[in-house]
């Protein structure tokens, strides 16, 4: 009987995931982590312990070098969807990251009535790594 062989990756792939935290404070790109090069992103999802009581808030993701927002775009985190876990339909750019190695940042934005309260959030990055 013949066999198979993943000439690519003959010891198959890992699934990791990165996580950081993300509070109301970091309202300039904060560094979370690096992905490493080569790296297929499958997943992001965000977990939040309180919703954000300014009047909008918002999370984005993106990468160093990026527009900040190239992986998810201001995704709310007011009531109701500030806490428990979140795994925004919007999130893009899902698949292989290529190289170099991706540096994942987040930023937190509000409007209207400024919060005094909210967060932190938890960003979460599964990626299949070799």
């Amino acid at each position: 009987m013949a066999s198979v062989t993943d000439t690519q990756f003959p010891s198959g792939r890992k699934i990791v995931v990165f996580s950081n935290t993300v509070a109301r404070t970091d309202t300039s790109a904060k560094a979370l982590f690096v992905v490493p090069a080569g790296a297929v992103f499958s997943r992001l999802w965000i977990t939040g312990t309180a919703a954000s009581n300014a009047t909008q808030a918002n999370l984005s993701v993106g990468s160093t070098g990026g527009a900040g927002t190239n992986f998810l775009s201001a995704f709310p985190v007011t009531a109701p969807l500030g806490t428990g876990q979140s795994m925004p339909s919007s999130v893009t750019l899902l698949g292989e990251l290529g190289t170099p190695a991706v540096e994942f940042t987040a930023t937190y934005a509000e409007s209207g009535t400024a919060s005094t309260s909210g967060g932190p959030w938890t960003i979460y990055v599964e990626a299949l790594t070799v």
